[in-house]
């Protein structure tokens, strides 16, 4: 879904943040969600903390 228009693709876009939210409303586990967003998005092993990118820190 990241890689195509959002425009064209909106519907779709709807019908996975319904699949999601149902998943929280189920309380499902990690393990029963992954497989789900590993076909939403390219997830990565390695974590890394959430900032505004290097160019954009306070100095």
């Amino acid at each position: 879904m990241t890689r195509v228009s959002a425009a064209d693709k909106w519907p779709d876009a709807v019908e996975a943040t319904r699949n999601l939210a149902r998943f929280y409303d189920d309380r499902a586990k990690w393990t029963d969600v992954q497989p789900y967003m590993q076909c939403l998005f390219e997830l990565a092993d390695e974590r890394k903390d959430s900032s505004p990118g290097e160019p954009y820190r306070r100095r």
